[in-house]
Parts: structure tokens; C-alpha cells; sequence
């Protein structure tokens, strides 16, 4: 009974350690979000024993879901473009999970789970992770560690975003700024034009 009690702790030790090596990337805000990703799911594989995990993330001009990372056991990160379209119908999985139906939803004979990432009502695409090659059954700790981490992504994607955006209204202050100092400092109008036609671009 104490070694099972004593194996657990170790085991929520290990979880926790991931979890957070996992997050640390994300405050690395000048990497971007592959990049980020990439090195966070490397921890998603180990902690989980998945055999791939996937990050999915909404695209709303086509209103589909997006692979923008993809890490494999054996392979270590997997390229290509994949696209989920969504739908409104119920047999469809993860749909289901993206659009908040269902908090996860396991098939494939047990070998496949998603997982939501969600931020407050934001849908913001889906964690998926297989166990396709060694045909492993997902166990529901499996499922609630996957819940941790898509609770984390779903956070330290958001504030990624922010950041981008941040960044974007910075560039474009700066862009005015030298807009408004050659209109001020320039008595010819083409140097001012020139200067506006750079900034712009």
C-alpha cells in the first residue's frame, strides 16, 4: 500500500516537472508559437507515454482547425499541413470538443484522445494525442494529464497572441512617428513622401 502511495507521489512529482519545463517555453514570448510548441510537446510525449500529439489551432477564415505542431515518438517533430474542417454535426468529434460540446473525446478503439483548448469563451483549437503505434489504450489519467496541458497551452498561447499583437501596434507607432517627424523636419515634399511610402510598406 505505501509503495503504491509512494509511486504516485513520485509520479504527480514527474507530471508536475514536465508541466512546467512545458511552460517555461512559452515566457520565451520572441520564439513565436511554432517554436514554442515544438519544444512543449516534446514534454506532452514523455509525460503522457503518447506515441504523436498534435496542436490544432482555429482558423476562421476557413473555419477550420489547423495543425501548427505535430510531434512524434520516433520521429520527433513531424512536418505538414493537415486542416479539420468544422461542422455543426454531433457524430462528429472534434468538432464536438472544439466547439465546447464535450470537454475530450476518446475513439478509435481507445487509442486517440482530444482534448479542448479553450480561454474563457474563446475556442481556440484542440490537443490530440495517439497511440497508434504501440496500441495503447488512453487511460483517464491519461486524459486528465492531456487536460493539464491544455489548460496551460490554451494560457500561454493567449498570451502569445497578445504579445504578437503588442509587438504589430508598436510597429505601427513607430511607423507614424517617423511619418510625423519627416512631416515636420522635411521642407520639400518628396523626402516626406519617401519616408511615408517606406513606413507604409
Amino acid at each position: 500500500m505505501a509503495d503504491n502511495v509512494n509511486e504516485k507521489i513520485d509520479r504527480t512529482k514527474e507530471h508536475a516537472k514536465h508541466l512546467q519545463d512545458a511552460m517555461k517555453a512559452f515566457f520565451r514570448l520572441e520564439i513565436g508559437l511554432e517554436e514554442t510548441l515544438k519544444a512543449s510537446l516534446k514534454d506532452v510525449l514523455e509525460d503522457a507515454d503518447a506515441d504523436a500529439v498534435f496542436v490544432y489551432l482555429y482558423d476562421e477564415p476557413t473555419n477550420s482547425l489547423e495543425c501548427v505542431q505535430a510531434r512524434a515518438k520516433e520521429k520527433g517533430v513531424v512536418a505538414g499541413e493537415s486542416r479539420i474542417p468544422i461542422t455543426n454535426n454531433d457524430a462528429d468529434l472534434i468538432s464536438s470538443v472544439f466547439s465546447g460540446k464535450k470537454d475530450y473525446e476518446i475513439w478509435g478503439e481507445g487509442l486517440q484522445i482530444c482534448v479542448a483548448l479553450r480561454s474563457g469563451d474563446e475556442n481556440i483549437g484542440v490537443l490530440i494525442a495517439d497511440n497508434l503505434a504501440t496500441k495503447k489504450k488512453v487511460t483517464p489519467n491519461d486524459k486528465e494529464l492531456l487536460e493539464d496541458y491544455a489548460h496551460e497551452f490554451s494560457r500561454g498561447i493567449r498570451y502569445i497572441k497578445i504579445f504578437q499583437m503588442n509587438l504589430l501596434k508598436i510597429d505601427m507607432l513607430l511607423a507614424l512617428a517617423k511619418i510625423a517627424e519627416a512631416m515636420t523636419t522635411a521642407l520639400e515634399l518628396e523626402p516626406v513622401l519617401a519616408v511615408i511610402l517606406k513606413n507604409v510598406v
